[in-house]
């Protein structure tokens, strides 16, 4: 957790998680938020720190009830007949 996040009083205590955020719905809230402060300059520095923050490596988790090759708690990709729940996810996967 930041000093920022602390001071602003955005961040939740003790969340381990990281949290990923959409960088244009950000920029969209940043504008919409600059008709309503009438604060365009400030708006539009916020904006280009925004999208000058590095992405984070994340993907989409396909979990095994949306994924193709799930079967009934069984996998088509895994052949040593390990028992999935619809819930479990893995590398795998490919959305339907």
């Amino acid at each position: 957790m930041t000093a920022a996040c602390i001071v602003a009083g955005v961040c939740k205590k003790g969340n381990s998680m990281k949290e990923y955020i959409e960088r244009e719905a950000v920029c969209y809230q940043l504008a919409k938020q600059a008709t309503i402060d009438g604060q365009p300059r400030a708006i539009k520095r916020a904006t280009k720190i925004v999208a000058n923050i590095p992405a984070a490596d994340v993907r989409e988790v396909v979990l095994c009830r949306d994924c193709k090759y799930y079967n009934d708690e069984t996998c088509d990709r895994w052949s040593d007949g390990t028992y999935l729940k619809p819930n479990d996810f893995c590398s795998r996967a490919a959305r339907i």
